[in-house]
C-alpha cells in the first residue's frame, strides 16, 4: 500500500483550523490524507490535486476501498470514514460562521481545556445557525451583538427544543449562550446594546419556561451498568484454553476487565484513567492531571488493584510504561480515550445486543463515574468528600448532579433521624434550648 498523501482534500485545511483540540486536528488530518490517497489511487482526482468535496458516491467508494487495505483495522476504517463523512458534510453546516465577539469570548473562557474550547465553539455555531434561520443575520454573516435583545435566550432555547438534540446537548448549548451574553454584558467597554442586559435575558427565559432550564445528567438503570462491570469476567470464564489465540484473548479480557473496574472504583474521568502508568499498580493512590489541567489523585480500591495485577501478571515484563496499552497493531502504545470508549461500547453491544450497528444500551465510560458517585452519596459519604473524590471545583456542582437523585427512602430516613418535630421546635422557642431530634 502506498504512503498516505501529504496533500489534503478540498477545504480540509480551513476545517481543521476550526478544531480547538490539536490532538483531534492531527487525527483528522491523518484520516484526510488517507482520503486524498484514495482519491488519487482511484483516479477521482489527479495526483497532487485536492480531492473535490462534491464527488458522486464518494463515501461508499471510500468505504469499499478501505476494506481492501489490510493495514487498517476495522476501528481505524470506521474512524476514517466518519471523518470523511464530516468533511463532506453540507458546507453551510461545516463552515458556519460564529457570532460577533466569539473569538474574544473563547480566548477568555477556553484557557483551561482544549475540550472546553471545542464545546464552546460548537455551541456558538448552534447560536449562529439559530440566528441565520430566524432572520437575525444573513447566511455566513456573524450574528451582530447589536442584534441581541432580551428575548434572545428564550428564542434560542425554543429553537433548540425544535431540533433533534439530546437533552444534555440542548442544555449545554443554552448554557454556553448564557455565558456568552453574560460575558459580553460584563465586558469593558460593554458590548451589548444599551437597553439590553444579560439579567433581562435570564428573566425572560425563566418567565417563558417557568424556570430556567438546568443541566441534567441522563442515567442508565443501575442494574445495567452493574451487569456490565462483570461482563469481561464472565467472558474470561467462557474462554476455551484449547482455542486458537487463547492467551492473547485472555490478555485482552483481563485488561478490559481491569479498565472497567478502574473506571468504577476511582470514579475517574476516562481521560484520567487513560493516564495511569504501570508504576501505579499496587498503590492505593495515583496522581494524574484532571479537568482544567489540575493535578488530582485517583483512589484504586482493592478490587481494582487485583484486576490490574491479574492483567499485568499475564502481560509480563515489557518496556511500556503506561498501564493500559494496546496489544494489537500498535502494541505497547497507551490506549487513547476513544479506544477505552470502544472497549466499553463493545462490552455493551455484546451484553445487551445492538440495533442498526449501535448498542441497545449505550453505556459510556462516564456512566461508571456517575454510578460510583451516586452509590457513595447514598451510602452516607459527605458531599464535600465526594466533591474532593470527583475533582469538582465546587460542592455546588456535585450537589446539582447527584443530590437530586438521592432516593426518597434515604431522604425520609435522614429527616426522621435529624429532623425535630414541631412540638420540639415550639418548646425550644420557649426554653431557649436547641430542639431535640429523633
Amino acid at each position: 500500500m502506498n504512503t498516505p498523501s501529504s496533500l489534503l482534500p478540498e477545504g480540509a485545511d480551513a476545517w481543521l483550523r476550526t478544531l480547538a483540540s490539536p490532538r483531534t486536528a492531527n487525527n483528522y488530518r491523518a484520516a484526510l490524507r488517507v482520503l486524498q490517497q484514495f482519491g488519487e489511487a482511484t483516479h477521482r482526482t489527479p495526483t497532487n490535486t485536492p480531492l473535490p468535496r462534491a464527488g458522486e458516491k464518494l463515501l461508499p467508494a471510500f468505504e469499499r476501498w478501505l476494506k481492501k487495505q489490510a493495514a487498517y483495522s476495522q476501528a481505524t476504517q470506521r474512524f476514517y470514514l466518519a471523518v470523511a463523512r464530516r468533511w463532506q458534510g453540507p458546507a453551510d453546516k461545516q463552515f458556519v460562521a460564529l457570532p460577533e465577539g466569539s473569538d474574544d469570548f473563547l480566548r477568555a473562557k477556553s484557557t483551561r481545556s482544549a475540550r472546553t474550547g471545542l464545546s464552546y465553539r460548537t455551541a456558538l455555531r448552534a447560536l449562529q445557525q439559530f440566528a441565520e434561520e430566524t432572520g437575525l443575520t444573513d447566511s455566513s454573516i456573524p450574528l451582530p451583538l447589536s442584534q441581541a435583545h432580551d428575548e434572545i435566550l428564550a428564542d434560542h432555547y425554543e429553537w433548540l427544543r425544535g431540533r433533534e438534540y439530546s437533552d444534555p446537548t440542548r442544555n449545554s448549548y443554552l448554557t454556553t449562550a448564557r455565558l456568552f451574553y453574560k460575558w459580553q454584558d460584563g465586558a469593558r467597554p460593554r458590548h451589548l446594546p444599551a437597553n439590553v442586559s444579560a439579567v433581562a435575558m435570564e428573566a425572560r427565559l425563566e418567565h417563558r419556561y417557568g424556570t430556567r432550564p438546568e443541566y441534567s445528567t441522563p442515567r442508565l438503570p443501575e442494574d445495567r451498568i452493574g451487569q456490565l462491570l462483570g461482563y469481561y469476567r464472565e467472558a474470561l470464564a467462557g474462554l476455551n484454553p484449547q482455542m486458537r489465540g487463547y492467551k492473547h484473548k485472555r490478555l485482552l479480557y483481563l485488561r478490559n476487565h481491569a479498565i472497567l473496574l478502574t473506571l468504577y472504583s476511582t470514579a475517574g474521568r476516562v481521560s484520567e484513567v487513560a493516564q495511569l502508568k504501570r508504576r501505579h499498580a499496587g498503590h492505593e493512590f495515583a496522581r494524574v492531571v484532571g479537568k482544567g489541567k489540575k493535578a488530582r489523585e485517583l483512589f484504586l480500591t482493592q478490587d481494582a488493584r487485583k484486576a490490574i495485577q491479574d492483567y499485568l501478571n499475564l502481560r509480563g515484563d515489557d518496556s511500556a510504561s503506561d498501564l493500559f496499552i494496546s496489544h494489537g497493531r500498535q502494541v505497547g502504545r497507551a490506549l487513547s480515550t476513544s479506544q477505552i470508549w470502544r472497549i466499553v461500547e463493545d462490552a455493551s453491544r455484546h451484553k445487551f445486543g445492538e440495533k442498526a450497528g449501535k448498542p441497545n444500551v449505550p453505556v459510556r465510560p462516564h456512566d461508571f463515574r456517575h454510578l460510583r458517585a451516586q452509590h457513595l452519596l447514598d451510602s452516607g459519604m459527605p458531599l464535600e468528600d465526594l466533591q474532593a473524590l470527583l475533582g469538582h471545583k465546587s460542592p455546588a456542582t456535585t450537589r446539582t448532579i447527584y443530590a437530586p437523585r438521592t432516593p426518597r427512602a434515604k431522604l425520609k430516613d435522614q429527616l426522621q433521624r435529624y429532623g425535630a418535630s414541631v412540638t420540639d421546635v415550639v418548646g425550644s422557642a420557649r426554653t431557649g434550648k436547641p430542639p431535640t431530634t429523633a
